[in-house]
């Protein structure tokens, strides 16, 4: 399961527990997108932070957004001194 920030499993649970419905997620299967995609951005403050990622809001973003993630991975390495 992907998901912005593991807060926002609260409210998923919250959501089915109203509902009458049991739920529980086996640990290891969720995925914390915030995190991810503020290193793959590598914005660094001037003072050494990173600023957190906003989070895309929908999910067709989300999913955009893990796809240009994915891309950067697969892309090949840039030569030394290509850059110069």
């Amino acid at each position: 399961m992907l998901i912005w920030r593991y807060r926002d499993l609260d409210d998923l649970s919250a959501g089915l527990h109203s509902q009458g419905a049991t739920w529980s997620l086996p640990s290891g299967h969720v995925r914390e997108m915030a995190l991810l995609a503020t290193a793959w951005r590598g914005e660094v403050t001037q003072d050494g932070e990173r600023p957190m990622a906003v989070a895309p809001g929908r999910a067709d973003r989300m999913l955009y957004l893990l796809q240009q993630i994915a891309d950067a991975e697969q892309a090949p390495a840039v030569p030394t001194g290509a850059l110069a």
